[in-house]
């Protein structure tokens, strides 16, 4: 089998795929990654991944918190998005699924029940959700995943295919006991 890189220099063409995500710290895009990486290669094509990850705001988290340790903080919490109302919410929705176990976990340390006290819900439709009674709306991102590369082998090997398409990427709420009506 010869590698790809080795046919690019001999015929002076690039057959590298390149596949940016935000994070493939994050679940649900390394499942994206991992679903679509395997059909390129199938094909003759290189695979390099751009991750945009974190490592600028890490670094600025770890600057920040090594000030206010050198400052003589020692209880310091970092909030990693909008601050909630001055009113305590009867349900919290998260932008991901590893966010929403993780507000289960420590409600549970703070001594509230989920879903009698505080309602969880997340997005991605992760692999432990359904373990922890999680409600979710799943986006299946293996799906996702092999749809893109689809269609992006589909635009290299006919350059002409490229035409705008529009496909809704399928989601479904998928309700479990980690959300109910709040308390009166």
């Amino acid at each position: 089998m010869m590698s790809s890189t080795a046919s690019s220099l001999a015929s002076d063409r690039n057959r590298n795929v390149g596949v940016v995500v935000p994070s493939v710290a994050r679940w649900y895009y390394s499942q994206i990654v991992d679903s679509g990486a395997a059909s390129p290669l199938e094909d003759g094509y290189g695979l390099t991944l751009y991750n945009l990850n974190e490592d600028a705001g890490h670094r600025a988290r770890e600057l920040a918190t090594e000030h206010l340790i050198d400052l003589g903080h020692r209880r310091i919490a970092h909030i990693g998005g909008p601050l909630p109302g001055a009113e305590t919410p009867t349900a919290v929705f998260y932008a991901s699924d590893e966010m929403a176990i993780g507000t289960i976990i420590a409600a549970r340390e703070l001594g509230l029940r989920v879903p009698e006290d505080i309602s969880v819900i997340g997005i991605d439709g992760h692999e432990l959700v359904e373990a922890l009674g999680l409600t979710t709306v799943a986006r299946y991102p293996h799906q996702q995943g092999q749809r893109a590369v689809q269609r992006l082998l589909e635009i290299l090997q006919d350059p002409d295919a490229h035409r705008p398409t529009h496909r809704d990427a399928r989601t479904a709420l998928i309700i479990r006991s980690r959300t109910a009506a709040p308390a009166v």
